[in-house]
């Protein structure tokens, strides 16, 4: 399967092939990537189905990442009230960028094996960069942080400013019910604040991600490919 160059950025390159489904180990092994290009982002003619076979089978020594789209007026809505004894906050600068770089430590720890190390660095960058022009939810219990939700501005791999999910972080330690109740809370958020196109970048192994946000109606776009890790 060939790839057409589309449109080259810095370090980022956009390429064009047939069909997602066609993408596998070898694939991905026989891509001569040019000089000075770490990112690569792949879009396809045909329509992405069935994702998560495709994305498990590429070998793990690369980062891969799978963007998914929708307009925000397409947006199914699930919201629910709160269940009782969660509140609703807004952080701090400094109390955002320390619950931000905390739990993307936490999620680090547990797939540091898939991530590599420079998913630190990228995470660092968000924080130092675009984190205080996010819209976020915060919300506590017993006085304690539990959920976060943060999008930017930003642009898409064509340059067409969106509204981009940066980072989705729910306790896992919360009874199944809250955690189902916060998503549709998530969801409404989002119906009612956000206008026009909204993404999401999830990683390959991150299936439960993948369901969740697809079910509120995003559709997997295009391939995001790192080199190194």
């Amino acid at each position: 399967m060939r790839i057409q160059l589309i449109k080259r950025s810095g370090a980022r390159a956009v390429y064009r092939a047939c069909d997602f489904g066609k993408v596998d180990a070898k694939f991905i092994e026989k891509i001569r990537w040019p000089k000075n290009l770490r990112g690569m982002i792949l879009i396809f003619k045909k329509k992405i189905e069935n994702e998560q076979p495709v994305l498990a089978a590429i070998p793990g020594k690369y980062w891969i990442t799978m963007c998914y789209s929708a307009h925000c007026r397409s947006l199914k809505d699930f919201s629910k009230a709160l269940p009782t004894g969660l509140k609703s906050i807004k952080l701090k600068p400094l109390e955002l960028r320390k619950l931000y770089l905390k739990t993307q430590g936490q999620f680090y720890l547990k797939w540091r094996k898939l991530l590599g190390a420079g998913y630190v660095k990228e995470c660092q960058q968000v924080a130092d960069n675009i984190l205080g022009s996010a819209k976020t939810v915060c919300l506590t219990k017993n006085g304690k942080p539990v959920a976060l939700f943060v999008v930017v501005r930003w642009k898409d791999y064509m340059d067409v400013p969106v509204n981009w999910v940066v980072w989705v972080w729910i306790n896992h330690r919360l009874p199944v019910v809250e955690r189902r109740q916060i998503r549709g809370y998530i969801s409404g958020w989002m119906k009612s604040r956000l206008r026009g196109r909204v993404q999401c970048v999830i990683n390959a192994f991150n299936v439960g991600s993948q369901i969740f946000f697809k079910r509120l109606g995003f559709v997997p776009e295009c391939l995001h490919y790192v080199r190194s890790k």
